[in-house]
């Protein structure tokens, strides 16, 4: 991370030896000012922002001070390095009023002036560190007072009595987005760009690659202007990302409906290009046999039967080509149920045939669940599952350069997975592979992706260390890896079958 820094003084030969003197690079420092006078200062500030500022305290039009003070009573979170020729004692009295960081005299050595931007750099990331930590729990406690109303166990109105900012809300509604980058990032991120429109809203995680935001609207004015800074943002990320914006409802109805909706039309990407997914959803296709044969659909009720009978005789060839017809049919039919029923059953037929055989790697629980939570083609899936098949059949051993590679991957996990920044990203930017090379490698080694298996690693450390009771829940979640402590309990009681707090009590 960088951190800005703007430098004023009214001698030029000074400015530009201070300028010179800084090394920006061991600070992670960027300049991106510098200026001779206070009121160019208070110029630049009024539409940029800047971390640290060093000013000389005399300076013309509007003095080092009057810029101290005017950035104590409007942007407190700004160090000011004060700069003077004086060591005149009420100057420095003066400053300490204005909570400025530090004082130096002039001339400042390099040594001095690099050691004081360091200190003053260590406090900003002790602030924001701090900063996270308060914003984490108080995303908490709204969202478990949010989630009750969405179960009906509270009120919206309750909410308004606890929460100045839900006052005078009428309205609400369910955006959500499949992001195939860091998704508590990108929600945060997104989160704050409507927090600056004024906008009242709270982000939830579902899954390493799905969120939604949840906005609440005094009135339904706003809310074209929510879709386009929605847009405008995601805009900046790679592709792919889908999203779906859903409609405005009375804030005091049933949230439910609304919420399962935007969800629900996030299954539409599997047909779709990247971005908006439209309201319509395909029907179910009819599963008996006659409507089947009549517009070429595979059955769901025949797709069970059909593996098992190509499993039974190891026929890869018949295999392949059911899985293509299964694709087709899937493709041509665009219904996310039926998808989701097909890969339940595939997942099921390989669960069935091979849990049982020596030196088979059993099926991973919530394959199906997994698979589709985490892919974005319809392709990808099938030839995910096609390859597992395959695998079993034909008895393939592995490629032991491949092998070498996943047991790379792993002792990286197992070393960083505390770590909230890692990524499978910034896991291939280390190993210097691409993404979908790394991990269709690891999900042939392992029948698992690197998502489900550094999940996994997670969890099971979150379980021996909630086992102790020496620990918070919140503390349990930063120190396995998750920043959001809501997402991080209901993801253990998704893998476990308690919350964290129940787990603790056994």
């Amino acid at each position: 991370m960088s951190y800005k820094m703007i430098v004023a003084d009214d001698e030029y030969f000074i400015r530009k030896k201070l300028i010179k003197i800084i090394d920006y690079d061991r600070l992670h420092l960027e300049l991106t000012g510098n200026f001779e006078n206070g009121q160019e200062v208070l110029d630049y500030l009024a539409g940029h922002h800047a971390d640290i500022v060093l000013l000389d305290i005399r300076m013309p039009k509007v003095s080092g001070l009057e810029v101290a003070r005017f950035l104590y009573e409007n942007h407190p979170e700004t160090r000011v390095i004060i700069l003077s020729g004086f060591s005149d004692f009420e100057y420095a009295q003066t400053t300490l009023r204005y909570q400025v960081f530090d004082y130096l005299l002039k001339p400042v050595e390099a040594e001095t002036l690099n050691d004081t931007l360091e200190h003053c750099i260590s406090r900003i990331e002790m602030r924001r560190q701090e900063q996270n930590r308060l914003d984490s729990l108080s995303h908490y406690e709204i969202s478990i007072q949010l989630n009750a109303v969405l179960r009906g166990k509270e009120t919206f109105h309750s909410i308004q009595s606890l929460y100045t900012e839900f006052a005078g809300i009428r309205y609400s509604a369910f955006y959500s987005f499949f992001v195939d980058t860091d998704c508590n990032l990108t929600a945060c991120g997104l989160i704050s760009v409507l927090r600056a429109q004024e906008i009242a809203c709270e982000y939830f995680i579902e899954s390493d690659h799905i969120f939604y935001i949840q906005l609440f609207l005094e009135d339904d004015i706003p809310e074209p202007l929510c879709r386009y800074h929605c847009k405008k943002f995601l805009r900046a990320f790679p592709e792919p990302h889908f999203y779906y914006f859903g409609e405005l409802f009375a804030a005091d109805a049933d949230w439910q409906p609304y919420r399962k909706q935007a969800l629900n039309r996030l299954d539409d990407r599997f047909f779709s290009t990247a971005g908006e997914l439209s309201a319509s959803l395909p029907a179910m296709p009819a599963s008996d046999e006659k409507a089947s044969s009549a517009d070429n659909t595979v059955g769901i009720d025949s797709i069970r039967q059909s593996l098992t009978r190509f499993l039974n005789a190891s026929d890869a060839a018949g295999f392949q080509e059911y899985m293509k017809s299964l694709y087709h049919s899937i493709a041509h039919v665009k219904s996310a149920e039926y998808l989701h029923l097909a890969v339940m059953e595939i997942c099921s037929a390989f669960s069935i045939q091979y849990s049982s055989r020596k030196n088979c790697r059993p099926i991973p629980r919530n394959y199906a669940q997994s698979i589709m939570a985490e892919e974005y083609q319809l392709t990808e899936i099938l030839s995910i599952l096609s390859t597992y098949g395959l695998d079993y059949m034909r008895s393939t051993d592995m490629v032991p350069s491949d092998i070498r590679l996943s047991q790379n991957i792993i002792h990286y996990l197992m070393e960083h997975y505390q770590e909230p920044a890692l990524s499978v990203a910034s896991l291939a930017e280390h190993f210097n592979l691409t993404v979908s090379y790394m991990g269709s490698v690891f999900k042939k080694v392992n029948h698992t992706s690197i998502l489900q298996f550094l999940t996994t690693l997670r969890m099971t450390e979150a379980k021996n260390l909630l086992k102790t009771r020496q620990y918070k829940v919140a503390e349990v979640a930063d120190m396995v890896g998750y920043t959001d402590v809501f997402y991080f309990s209901k993801r253990f009681k998704a893998f476990c079958g308690y919350s964290p707090k129940e787990y603790m009590q056994l």
